[in-house]
């Protein structure tokens, strides 16, 4: 699904996914998707994350610039249970 049709799309057959774009501020400020939450990673606490989602069965997306720091946060996620 590409950035356009979440945007524009019907969000019943399309809900906006949760999206942490992990990257540092100023990264963020130059360019970032719309709807994404920043949170750089380096002051990410996963447990706090998810106790503030309010759908829990809803898939979270970590993106950041080349999926260096993503793949990083992921496991955080993954060994915080």
């Amino acid at each position: 699904m590409r950035l356009m049709e979440l945007e524009n799309g019907d969000p019943h057959k399309h809900p906006i996914p949760s999206l942490i774009d992990g990257r540092t501020p100023a990264e963020y400020r130059s360019a970032h998707v719309p709807f994404a939450q920043s949170q750089p990673f380096e002051s990410l606490n996963p447990k706090d994350v998810v106790s503030a989602r309010t759908s829990k069965d809803e898939p979270l997306y970590l993106i950041c610039e080349s999926a260096n720091r993503s793949e990083t946060a992921c496991a955080a996620f993954i060994s915080g249970g």
